[in-house]
């Protein structure tokens, strides 16, 4: 017998063992509105609840009985048989509708007495649903998680959809569902005591379960039913001994956590006891990973502005990672690049504890210059000991701020010579200086590397040493100037080349 079959059976059973009649089909007819004037508008979602604790839980009439008396202030006149004829009579009355299917839901989350987060995929847009008065789904949130918004005011769930949603046993006891009453709760309210309610495992050992215990209270004078214990994540779990706590009683819950599991880094993780009436509990896991990854880059993007006028000079980066575990050795430590035009190697220097320092190769791609877009790669920083790698991005950008005079340069002769000014075409307030230049073998340029405020001058001369001033090709001076850092702002490095091109190739 499947699981929905089952439901079906357990819940007319027990609907017509209440009402006193062999037939449930007898029910939906006196049920609309039933003797003690209760319908699936005022009462369905707790009926659904209650019904699924039953079947799942193996809960006696008594125990749903008490359950029900704890809630009697916010459903006066409300039986748990009246609840299941009204659940029956509305069942009966949409048994024609199409049945609409619904994803499985893992883990239902309460954030407020009416409001639940569902993990899981929302289901397609279907007019269906608003005529059977379901919530409202918003999507689009982090994690594929969507909203169920105003139970209440949506009012009921036919069995199709019930059945539909919790397709399989396990979650059926997901189902969370708000007080009728209309009363506010103050988020984190909870009829529980949790001690120790915040546990501090410190690091946690390679290949090792954490197990910890936690005394869980009912500190009220009512019986209370937990419905779901869930961690939100696979590295901790928590485990419940027993799901119903009589007025007073205390229950030894398990925490468990799996060191290979936990993130990288140290971090705060959530469990949460979700009971029948709406509310949670909470208790906080903070640990550090065995791996304690903490790599940072210093800095923590790499962003090189390019120039116009021609392909860029080679631009060299350094790199400093720090946060290795103190295990860990350095010269384990590899990169790789996404892109073909940058690479990244490891610094035979390491005259600084606890610091291992990259040299960053950037060789800008020939077409950058010609095209306004902009160029974006990783370098992906890896280490044995440590599962996620660090990632540090680097971005290519044209770059507004220089131009050279002149924008080309004709050698007509082979004594030729001349001065290449580099100029800001905006001011920024901040000094420049060239630190680089390439030429190609047929010419020199020499340059200072003193700061200047607005022009920078650099002197060139052909210089063809074989004479055969008719073969030589097309080529680029190439200048790279660095930007001091002023306040927040660091130390920014700027390239540009101008186009070379010999007497004889002039038509």
């Amino acid at each position: 017998m499947s699981a929905s079959r089952l439901l079906c059976v357990v819940t007319l059973s027990l609907a017509a063992t209440l009402s006193g009649s062999e037939h449930p089909e007898a029910i939906g007819e006196a049920a609309g509105q039933g003797e003690s004037g209760v319908s699936i508008e005022n009462c369905g979602l707790t009926a659904c609840a209650f019904i699924l604790q039953a079947c799942h839980h193996e809960y006696s009439v008594e125990v749903l009985t008490q359950l029900l008396a704890a809630e009697q202030p916010s459903l006066p006149g409300v039986s748990l048989a009246s609840m299941v004829r009204a659940l029956e009579a509305h069942r009966l009355k949409v048994q024609a509708r199409k049945n609409i299917p619904f994803p499985s839901i893992q883990n239902w989350l309460a954030r407020s007495p009416d409001h639940y987060v569902i993990f899981g995929t929302p289901p397609p847009p279907d007019p269906e649903i608003a005529g059977i008065g379901h919530a409202s789904v918003i999507a689009g949130l982090s994690d594929g998680a969507f909203v169920l918004e105003d139970l209440w005011n949506r009012r009921s769930l036919s069995w199709a959809q019930l059945k539909g949603r919790f397709e399989h046993e396990s979650d059926w006891v997901a189902l969370l569902v708000s007080r009728l009453s209309g009363e506010d709760k103050a988020y984190g309210e909870t009829p529980l005591r949790i001690v120790p309610f915040v546990l501090d495992l410190g690091r946690l050992e390679r290949g090792k379960t954490h197990n910890e215990i936690v005394a869980v209270e009912n500190m009220t004078a009512r019986p209370l039913a937990i419905v779901r214990a869930t961690t939100g994540c696979s590295c901790a779990q928590l485990l419940v001994p027993d799901k119903y706590l009589p007025p007073g009683a205390t229950i030894h819950a398990t925490v468990q956590v799996e060191a290979d599991k936990w993130g990288a880094g140290t971090h705060a993780r959530s469990l949460f006891l979700f009971l029948a009436d709406g509310t949670s509990a909470r208790i906080q896991v903070s640990a550090m990973s065995p791996t304690r990854s903490a790599l940072r880059s210093h800095p923590a993007a790499l962003r090189v502005f390019v120039g116009h006028g021609g392909p860029v000079p080679p631009v060299t980066r350094t790199l400093e990672i720090t946060g290795l575990p103190p295990d860990a050795r350095d010269d384990a430590l590899s990169a790789s690049c996404s892109a073909p035009w940058a690479e990244a190697q490891v610094d035979e220097d390491r005259s600084r504890p606890g610091t291992t320092s990259f040299t960053v190769r950037i060789h800008p791609p020939e077409a950058m210059d010609a095209s306004a877009r902009t160029y974006r790669a990783q370098i992906h920083i890896q280490h044995p000991l440590i599962e996620h790698a660090l990632v540090v991005p680097i971005t290519l950008e044209r770059d507004n701020t220089f131009y050279c005079s002149p924008s080309v340069i004709f050698l007509r002769r082979a004594t030729g010579s001349g001065t290449v000014e580099m100029r800001r075409l905006k001011d920024t307030g901040r000094r420049f200086r060239i630190v680089a230049i390439e030429t190609p073998s047929y010419l020199e340029a020499t340059y200072s590397e003193d700061w200047v405020d607005n022009v920078a001058r650099i002197p060139y001369q052909f210089a063809n040493q074989n004479g055969q001033d008719g073969q030589l090709p097309f080529a680029n001076l190439s200048i790279c100037c660095e930007e001091e850092s002023a306040g927040d702002t660091p130390a920014q490095q700027h390239g540009i080349s101008i186009p070379v091109i010999p007497a004889s190739s002039v038509r």
